[in-house]
């Protein structure tokens, strides 16, 4: 993952915004546990964040361009400066704009309502390279053969109804691998998110039991599956 600071805040909205880069060296890798930055990639140990903060850049925006976005930012000041940082996101949020309150990602250390999503969305998209690393390693033996091959979409609350993380977990429990062709996320509860899946397995009877399972689980999250395709890789 990576963070880009355009603002050069020292210690503002970035809370790590301590060190700045350079045009030349434009890049530090920061270990958000041990709360130190690293000169090189090479250096970094894992889930560290890239991190890009070229303390000049905002100095770059032309006149006009600042006075527009001042005039736009203006009008939201006064609401934002008096919501009360102490208390709950609800009570910060009451008085404040529906623009700037979907926009709040984290309060009071938690991701807000519009955006738990993001550690369900982590979590598939780390078995999802799991699974890319277990083929790359394994033993090649040529071209698959007989493969039975199912392309589904599903629509609705996928997240916060858990429906999509419990469609993966019928895909590994039925020795399925499964691929995600596309996303379209909502992350607003007002708003639905789609995802295209291919669904891939040897044994047709597996691949058909995964099938019916999930689609128990979408019409039990009340969710959309739509544009079931099957096919056969002979």
């Amino acid at each position: 993952m990576g963070v880009c600071d355009i603002s050069a805040d020292y210690e503002g909205c970035v809370e790590f915004t301590k060190r700045f880069t350079s045009i030349e060296e434009p890049f530090l890798v920061y270990d958000g546990q041990e709360k130190t930055f690293y000169e090189k990639i090479a250096d970094a140990k894992e889930n560290c964040v890239l991190f890009h903060c070229v303390d000049h850049l905002p100095a770059e925006m032309p006149v006009e361009a600042s006075h527009h976005f001042g005039e736009k930012l203006f009008p939201f000041v006064k609401s934002v400066v008096e919501s009360p940082i102490n208390k709950s996101f609800e009570e910060q949020t009451k008085d404040l704009p529906p623009e700037i309150a979907n926009a709040v990602i984290c309060s009071n250390g938690k991701l807000t309502p519009n955006f738990r999503y993001i550690p369900d969305l982590r979590k598939i998209n780390e078995k999802e390279a799991q699974q890319k690393r277990y083929e790359e390693e394994a033993p090649k033996k040529g071209i698959p053969r007989n493969l039975s091959i199912v392309t589904l979409s599903l629509k609705g609350h996928l997240f916060d109804t858990k429906c999509f993380n419990s469609c993966i977990d019928i895909c590994e429990e039925h020795s399925v691998q499964f691929r995600v062709i596309g996303w379209d996320i909502g992350n607003q509860s007002t708003q639905f998110s789609s995802v295209s899946l291919q669904m891939v397995a040897r044994e047709k009877l597996k691949l058909s039991d995964a099938l019916d399972k999930i689609e128990e689980v979408a019409e039990k999250c009340n969710v959309e599956l739509e544009n079931v395709e099957e096919s056969t890789m002979a």
